[in-house]
């Protein structure tokens, strides 16, 4: 069990060109974590796939965390007993550019909930997107700037359980895909799979 938590004021981390593995800024695996008031930036590796945060296992809480212009804000393994929370934390201009990677992208987890948190203008890919067996997403901002070029707000692909509950998806004139919201369009991966959309704001500023 570790707990690494900022005092005073948010802790900057800049990759500068270099990374935990050729990964990511940090590589967590097998344990529980809990990660508070640290912001992460500018990772980017060889493979295109550089991470604030590089979850491979493990139970892990992030809170009031900031991931600015990494190539994945946070990512995850397959692991099938790692579970992800995501509490009051921010999400902005990450990805490579290349649509294949994405503020928030969340592996064949068992779990993922993401509350109270702020995504805005990944880099041609998804402001979160989600392969997990069971997705919580609840009281978000989803919204791109008026330039932003995010393709989904929100996806799925995989299926699984997912609710999507009392958020605001918006989606900027300049985006790469029209779509808002993406579930299973991949097929199902899970044993079961159910979509619930409640008390959510979606506003299309495409064309």
């Amino acid at each position: 069990r570790l707990r690494i938590r900022a005092v005073g004021g948010p802790v900057r981390l800049f990759a500068d060109g270099v990374s935990a593995e050729g990964k990511a800024i940090w590589v967590i695996r097998d344990g529980e974590f809990n990660i508070e008031g640290i912001e992460f930036h500018e990772c980017r590796v060889r493979d295109r796939n550089g991470a604030g945060i590089r979850v491979e296992r493990g139970q892990v809480r992030l809170l009031r965390c900031r991931f600015i212009g990494n190539e994945n804000g946070v990512l995850t393994g397959n692991h099938l007993l790692s579970r992800l929370l995501v509490d009051r934390c921010e999400f902005g201009d990450n990805g490579h550019g290349d649509g294949y990677s994405h503020n928030l992208y969340v592996g064949r987890i068992g779990g993922l909930e993401v509350r109270g948190s702020s995504f805005a203008n990944a880099q041609s890919g998804h402001l979160l997107k989600s392969r997990a067996r069971e997705s919580l997403v609840t009281y978000n901002r989803l919204a791109d700037d008026p330039n932003g070029r995010s393709s989904y707000e929100l996806e799925f692909p995989d299926g699984g359980r997912a609710l999507v509950l009392g958020n605001v998806l918006v989606q900027s004139p300049s985006t790469e895909n029209r779509t808002l919201l993406s579930f299973g369009a991949e097929g199902a991966a899970w044993p079961d799979d159910a979509l619930v959309v409640a008390h959510n704001t979606f506003v299309n500023l495409s064309p």
